[in-house]
């Protein structure tokens, strides 16, 4: 930690970005709303399609949506972004039907009579081996 803070101290601007340690693939840019072109492509694989029941909509014609707002909060990071189709956008933000995400990727959608739905990824990152101590 003291590293990183003597090489940033004299920085004007800092910007988070956290990284797969070993692909290097960029898995979040902290609160930023622009996502690298990196995790675009890793979203696209994991969601494989529109992440809402029942849709096949491709994920590469998809909007990536934050999950929960940069405004409120919410991280340009794999963990907050999903594929929404432009109509399960619309539904996400424009109606009672509500989205939460799990780790692992599973997100589970409510209607506005309360039932819950939910989405496995398409895909998942293995998690890395422990090395025994």
């Amino acid at each position: 930690m003291e590293t990183a803070k003597q090489l940033t101290a004299h920085a004007p601007s800092m910007i988070r970005l956290l990284t797969d340690p070993h692909t290097g693939i960029v898995l979040g840019v902290g609160k930023s709303r622009q996502i690298p072109k990196e995790l675009r492509r890793w979203l696209h694989v994991r969601d494989e399609t529109c992440r809402f029941v029942g849709c096949n909509q491709p994920a590469r014609v998809c909007d990536l949506d934050h999950t929960i707002d940069v405004q409120y909060g919410g991280l340009s990071e794999e963990s907050n972004l999903a594929a929404l189709c432009p109509k399960h956008h619309d539904v996400k933000h424009h109606t009672n039907w509500t989205m939460g995400q799990h780790p692992g990727g599973n997100i589970t959608w409510t209607s506005p009579s309360g039932r819950e739905y939910t989405t496995p990824p398409a895909m998942r990152l293995a998690a890395s081996p422990r090395v025994p101590l």
